[in-house]
């Protein structure tokens, strides 16, 4: 299959949970690269996806892919909406802090504190910041 329509159908798939909730994909995700400082050439790209996460989401897409820059950010943003949806399951608002804390924690460990760190709030602080 053909890269950019493989990226097609990946996009296609995409549920808006967090698009319902007004939050903007490419800017929450470049929020999460500021503070993840991932290689964007090694697995986990800019995101520091973790093997687990990528797993859950994407299992027919081999985790070495997740050094294609293109392809990462499509399986983040599928990331993204899944952790939206639990969130949601377990009645807790869905904003940047929020998945910031489950990016960095996973959703059992995001949970455990609450939903809130400081790295939730790092993000949420960049995501919200008008410059």
């Amino acid at each position: 299959m053909k890269l950019p329509l493989f990226l097609g159908l990946v996009a296609t798939i995409l549920p808006s949970s967090l698009k319902a909730e007004g939050l903007d994909y490419d800017r929450l995700l470049a929020c999460i690269a500021q503070q993840e400082n991932g290689d964007p050439k090694k697995p986990g790209g800019l995101w520091n996806i973790g093997y687990s996460a990528w797993e859950k989401v994407a299992p027919d897409i081999p985790y070495h892919m997740s050094a294609n820059e293109a392809i990462c950010v499509e399986v983040c943003k599928k990331h993204l909406d899944w952790l939206s949806k639990e969130l949601l399951k377990v009645g807790c608002r869905v904003n940047a802090q929020t998945i910031g804390t489950c990016w960095l924690k996973g959703f059992t460990g995001a949970r455990r504190v609450k939903f809130v760190s400081e790295y939730g709030k790092r993000v949420s602080n960049l995501y919200h910041d008008p410059t």
